[in-house]
């Protein structure tokens, strides 16, 4: 082999590194606005006042620096991880976890330091590297859980509530902008209380009922469209937008392209659909609960493992909110539905204080905390070994209603 043929090897100086990072924090400002999709090197390099040629001495490709990127927020979850992990109890720390993340936003929030990468498009990527990374991380969040004296609690017992209260760090980037960095200290105080707590108030069971979710078959055979959405929303939440071809989407329901076409008018069509089903189908599962003549607890309840039940049975799965893969313009209205359906929680929430089934917590919080945990349950059988539908519901929400470390001290 001739010197010719040896690879480059770009020179690791402390400005080489410095302006990596330079270009690494804004493209995590970038990813967290238009998404993976719709990012580019010429966008970074727009923004740093660098060439796209520039930008890739530093990262080949926009997958490689969107690697980085990920590789960045993960490894600031890690530091947050590890200091907790100090913590000599349980409640301490995952109290010292939540802390840690609600300081960091607050900081963000007041300009202090720059925001991290959203975790939305880490499968979109499909990078295994970083994959790798987010399941290590999983891990030792799930190590925080651990008590060496007692038996340890089943793994789908562990995975689900780990699962849950990771899903609350990455929602928050949705929510928290509605306040100011003064209000932090308060939030920090009313989450941890019902993350630790529940909302449900003593004395009041897990007794969901199991709804009939609306009709998707006319004249008795099944809507097409709606097969072709649930086989579509199930491929996006397995391997992220650009994983969702129209070929898998055909191969999976064994048509041709043409009868995908026939049906939905374009990919990008296709994915919006597949957002607005998904509010559709909470807005009418939150609907049928608040008929029922139970309370609020079970009201809730019983919306919350209907989605989850039909979830995992495939019958009518939901899409992970990873609304970033979305264009601009129509972000803001997919948003504004989800928005409306964690309003619509918070008024189930009020109904319970009301008749005194749920705990007086902070609504508006307690809200967002379900929404988190229904937009969760998009990837929820990544993390529950063997037959995830056994007690998914016991193991994944009944923490939002007893607490998270319930059973655990």
């Amino acid at each position: 082999m001739t010197t010719e043929a040896l690879p480059q090897v770009r020179p690791r100086t402390v400005k080489y590194l410095k302006r990596q990072e330079a270009i690494v924090l804004a493209a995590s400002q970038i990813l967290n606005q238009k998404g993976l999709k719709g990012m580019s090197l010429g966008d970074i390099g727009e923004h740093l006042k660098m060439t796209p040629t520039g930008v890739a001495y530093y990262f080949a490709n926009k997958e490689e620096l969107a690697a980085a990127c990920f590789q960045r927020s993960i490894e600031t979850f890690n530091h947050f991880i590890a200091d907790a992990a100090t913590e000599p109890t349980v409640i301490g720390r995952l109290k010292r976890l939540i802390i840690l993340v609600l300081s960091f936003h607050r900081d963000v929030a007041s300009g202090e330091i720059p925001a991290i990468a959203q975790a939305d498009d880490i499968r979109a990527l499909g990078d295994p590297e970083v994959i790798g990374a987010y399941v290590e991380m999983f891990r030792q969040t799930r190590a925080l859980f651990r008590k060496p004296e007692l038996e340890p609690a089943p793994r789908s017992t562990t995975n689900a509530r780990v699962h849950f209260l990771v899903q609350q760090f990455w929602w928050m980037n949705l929510w928290l902008p509605h306040y100011q960095p003064e209000d932090f200290e308060r939030i920090t105080d009313r989450f941890i209380d019902i993350i630790m707590n529940g909302i449900g108030a003593p004395g009041h069971r897990w007794a969901p009922e199991l709804l009939t979710l609306p009709e998707t078959n006319v004249g008795g055979r099944e809507d097409p469209h709606e097969v072709f959405l649930r086989a579509a929303t199930q491929l996006i939440n397995e391997q992220g937008y650009h994983g969702a071809s129209v070929d898998r989407i055909s191969a999976r329901l064994d048509v041709t392209k043409g009868a995908f076409y026939h049906h939905i008018d374009a990919k990008d069509d296709l994915v919006v659909v597949c957002f607005r089903r998904t509010t559709e189908v909470v807005r009418r599962t939150q609907v049928a609960a608040q008929k029922l003549p139970v309370d609020g607890h079970s009201r809730l309840a019983s919306a919350l493992n209907s989605l989850i039940e039909h979830q995992l049975l495939g019958d009518a799965p939901l899409l992970k909110g990873a609304t970033v893969s979305l264009p601009v313009g129509i972000r803001q209205d997919i948003l504004k539905d989800y928005e409306r359906n964690a309003v619509r929680f918070g008024s189930m929430i009020s109904d319970g204080q009301a008749d005194g089934s749920l705990r007086l917590v902070d609504v508006q919080i307690a809200a967002q905390i379900t929404a988190a945990a229904v937009n969760g349950m998009g990837e929820l059988t990544y993390w529950l070994p063997g037959a995830p539908e056994q007690h998914a519901g016991e193991n994944y929400l009944r923490p939002l209603f007893n607490g998270l470390t319930a059973g655990l001290e």
